[in-house]
Formats: C-alpha cells, sequence, structure tokens
C-alpha cells in the first residue's frame, strides 16, 4: 500500500512503475491497482509468454505508445493490458470483479487515501518478485505555478500596436490559467 495526502485538486493522471519484476512465467501473473475510493484497473493479465523474465521496469500509462506483449517482456513503458479481461478474479482482500481497464479511471478522483496494489499468480509451480517494490506518480488538476523554479516563464514573442490597440502573443504552457496585468499610463505605479 501507498498512503497519499495533501494533493489539492482532482486527479487528472495516473502512472505506475514496478521496479524489480521477474518471473518464471509472467503469463501467470495479473497486477491490480485500486485507489483510495475503491476504483480500480487491471495493469496486466496473460502478459508476456513462459520465457522467464528478471529484473525488469513495467511502467503502466494510458500514453503510451503500445501495450504489453503477448510474447517475451523487456522493460517498458505500456498502456495496462489484459488479454482475457474478465475471466481472472484476483482472490481477497482484492476487490472482486469487475475491473478496469484504463488509468484514466482515477480521473476526478480524490487521490488522498490509500493505494494499494495487488498482485496474482493464478497458476501453480512458477515463482516471481517485484524486488525493489512499486511507484504511483499522481497530477492532479490544481497545479501550482512556481514560474523559473519547476515551471518556465513565458516568453513574450511579439507585440503587434494598430490603431491604439496592442496585441500581445507569448508561449504558455497547456493547461495552465495566465492572468494579463496591465496599466493606461507607463507613468502610474498601478496595474
Amino acid at each position: 500500500d501507498i498512503v497519499v495526502s495533501g494533493v489539492t485538486g482532482a486527479v487528472s493522471k495516473v502512472t505506475v512503475t514496478l521496479v524489480g519484476f521477474s518471473h518464471t512465467y509472467p503469463a501467470d501473473v495479473d497486477v491490480l491497482l485500486t485507489g483510495p475510493n475503491g476504483t480500480n484497473v487491471l495493469l496486466m493479465s496473460y502478459c508476456g509468454d513462459g520465457e522467464s523474465v528478471t529484473n525488469l521496469t513495467l511502467t503502466f500509462d494510458d500514453d503510451a505508445e503500445s501495450a504489453m506483449p503477448s510474447a517475451a517482456l523487456s522493460s517498458g513503458v505500456f498502456q495496462p493490458t489484459a488479454y482475457q479481461p474478465g475471466t481472472v478474479e484476483l482472490p481477497a482482500p482484492a476487490p472482486p470483479l469487475p475491473y478496469g481497464g484504463t488509468l484514466s479511471v482515477f480521473n476526478g478522483t480524490n487521490a488522498n487515501g490509500t493505494w494499494s496494489l495487488y498482485v496474482y499468480d493464478h497458476a501453480y509451480l512458477d515463482v516471481g518478485t517485484i524486488s525493489q517494490g512499486w511507484r504511483i506518480s499522481l497530477t492532479s488538476s490544481n497545479r501550482i505555478c512556481c514560474y523559473g523554479s519547476i515551471l518556465p516563464a513565458p516568453v513574450l514573442q511579439s507585440v503587434l500596436l494598430s490603431n491604439n490597440v496592442a496585441m500581445a502573443t507569448w508561449t504558455s504552457i497547456p493547461g495552465l490559467t495566465y492572468r494579463l496585468q496591465y496599466r493606461t499610463d507607463l507613468n502610474g505605479t498601478n496595474w
């Protein structure tokens, strides 16, 4: 479990990383993420094949270029992938079916609380570990902007003056709100 606190705003993106994933038959492994309000997503199920893997780093991101392969696994960034969704129900204490298919199921929810990762080997005789644990990355809709340290400051690109009207164009970062201050007298101090 990972306990999150102090996040303001609703969740707008979630990514999850497994570090040090090893298994003698990775296609047997099911991984489920559950958020604080019970929302869940099946990150991987029936992925890979019977080829043993050692010390992989697997990141799950809806924006990844591809799904996890049904062939041999290697480290990388993948979309959550379940090749046989609804066929395997993880045992308690994991929640029962149904399971979500994308990390966007968490969008709009509260990030604060306990995030749980359930890993289930649905076959016998094979073994595996996640030797260095797992990480979660949360982005909230309430971004705090610190120009010059975390986010770059807007850069004035051009100013067009025509018929006593000024039009300014500057670089921007999608998703941020900008406030333009102006004054009508350059000798004054009030904006």
